[in-house]
């Protein structure tokens, strides 16, 4: 927009010096027209919807789109010329004026031609030069150096913070080397070092995936498929604008997912929760779908003030710990064959939609609140040990304890 206000502006000036000889106001309304519509026809080439115009990668593009902006523009300008040729003779006009009239059609359409040219050579130029940069940065990233490796990182991040268009795919280039296999343990040094790159990855991610920073622009997916964690992960209050896939992800430490929020779907099945203490930590999470089926939980698994707006699945998820459920379920839920093995405080969720507890496996103590079950609760052939299930929610109830 302020690209075409400068167009504007100075395709009328040129107007104004090429028509101020010529007195025929007829005439000047018309130059006028003719310059507003290549300042219009200009801006819209610049900044318009089709993505093809844009993304100019060559000299031969180039020069193809200037003879689409080019042709269009010399026809009207004819069209024009004739339309005042045929308006002005039956004013009277002298030749001379329109010869004044020709040369000013033409030198606002050059104008507006040379603007758009040298615009789109612009684009050009910093599309080859980022391009560049990215494939540079790239191989810094796969150097077997590690100050070279750490460089990549952070011209990488940087790089996606000034480059919109392709932040996905440089994203996906740092979640594919999470994805890469970690060096053997016996090689105590490469280990440290491959874990401080990916320490450093994630960091940096992460504090632009906080509200109102680079990463939260524009949806962004994060595939962390098949992802071993070493060492404390930390998403607390990381905003996931696209699909965040854990799906079989391995956290041998700690995870802290506090204050998070998932605007799209979030993919846990398979994942493994390994760490011996701290486990879990869910706290006050926005999910719009969320699947945590075969999930293990080895320790502690906090979903408290956690609300899930899409329909959630725990199936086949096992807890080991204690898990805590004081949840906002907005959709349908289904924990068909779960095993706790430690408490299962339901105490504080709420389910405002259909819930499914088929075939699970209570291993110690459960806890429910009636209140809580807005609609149909389903619990069949469950088997409870050593204890009963106190406030047991309404719905298809059949307990059976084992033997």
């Amino acid at each position: 927009m302020v690209l075409g206000l400068a167009l504007l502006i100075l395709v009328a000036a040129l107007a104004y010096y090429f028509s101020t000889g010529i007195h025929d106001m007829l005439v000047k309304l018309l130059i006028t027209l003719l310059v507003v519509t290549c300042v219009l026809m200009a801006a819209l080439a610049i900044n318009g919807k089709s993505r093809s115009w844009i993304a100019i990668q060559s000299k031969k593009s180039l020069f193809r789109h200037s003879v689409i902006i080019i042709l269009p523009l010399a026809a009207f300008s004819v069209i024009i010329v004739i339309l005042g040729f045929l308006l002005t003779w039956s004013y009277r006009a002298s030749r001379p004026i329109m010869f004044e009239a020709a040369l000013a059609v033409l030198g606002g359409a050059g104008a507006a031609i040379a603007l758009v040219v040298n615009y789109r050579r612009q684009k050009v130029l910093e599309s080859e030069t980022l391009t560049k940069r990215f494939s540079d940065f790239t191989n810094q990233l796969a150097d077997d150096k590690p100050p070279v490796k750490l460089a990549g990182v952070y011209s990488l991040l940087r790089l996606a913070d000034e480059w919109k268009e392709q932040r996905q795919q440089i994203v996906d280039v740092l979640c594919s080397y999470l994805r890469l296999p970690w060096p053997d343990d016996k090689e105590e040094l490469a280990s440290k070092v491959e874990q401080e790159v990916r320490r450093t990855i994630l960091r940096e991610m992460v504090s632009r995936m906080k509200e109102g920073e680079s990463f939260t622009e524009i949806p962004l997916d994060y595939d962390f498929s098949g992802t071993t964690f070493k060492g404390l992960t930390n998403f607390s209050g990381a905003m996931f604008t696209g699909c965040a896939n854990f799906a079989s992800t391995t956290f041998e430490d700690p995870v802290v997912f506090s204050n998070a929020c998932f605007e799209r779907a979030a993919f846990f099945n398979g994942s493994r929760f390994l760490h011996s203490s701290a486990g879990l930590v869910l706290q006050e999470d926005v999910f719009k779908a969320a699947d945590f089926s075969r999930v293990t939980f080895n320790e502690i698994a906090n979903f408290n003030r956690v609300t899930i707006e899409g329909p959630s699945n725990f199936n086949d998820a096992t807890f080991k710990g204690a898990a805590y459920f004081a949840t906002h379920y907005k959709a349908d839920s289904d924990f068909s064959r779960a095993v706790f093995e430690g408490l299962a405080d339901f105490m504080m969720a709420v389910f405002e939609v259909n819930v499914t507890f088929e075939h699970c496996t209570w291993n110690s103590d459960v806890r429910f609140s009636t209140p809580g079950f807005k609609a149909r609760c389903i619990l069949s052939d469950v088997n409870v040990w050593p204890v009963d299930i106190p406030n047991p929610p309404p719905g298809n109830i059949t307990v059976t304890l084992r033997q």
